[in-house]
């Protein structure tokens, strides 16, 4: 059954991401799921390489929430790229946070860290729903 199809119901965003590394390791792995559901004339393999190189370096469990692909459909070459969606607490944010805190961090994660730590306060308008 399709990953996609499994969790689609699930309104709670936190159980799927406690659910989603039981499926697959990384997000590389999870998006390498739905290669079947891309029509090739708009991401071949070599297209796919570097979007699942990038993606295998996050966890799985940022595909809990709404994340997708943008490509320009005009390019006779069309390259993807993907966006994520982030969100305070639950796994990925401490995963996150744990990049963040590392000794050789990219500068982006601490960035993100303050951002998720923003978002996850009430008094923040970053914390409203």
């Amino acid at each position: 059954m399709s990953i996609i199809y499994k969790y689609a119901a699930s309104a709670d965003w936190r159980s799927v991401e406690r659910r989603l590394p039981s499926e697959a390791d990384t997000l590389g792995d999870l998006i390498a799921m739905l290669k079947e559901f891309v029509p090739p004339s708009l991401l071949d393999e070599s297209g796919w390489r570097p979007v699942l190189a990038a993606a295998e370096h996050w966890p799985s469990s940022l595909g809990a929430l709404p994340f997708g692909f943008e490509f320009h459909l005009r390019d006779p070459n069309p390259r993807a790229d993907f966006g994520v969606t982030l969100g305070a607490g639950g796994k990925t944010a401490a995963w996150i946070a744990r990049q963040a805190n590392a000794a050789a961090a990219p500068e982006f994660f601490g960035r993100f860290a303050r951002l998720l730590d923003e978002m996850g306060t009430d008094a923040s308008p970053l914390g409203r729903e």
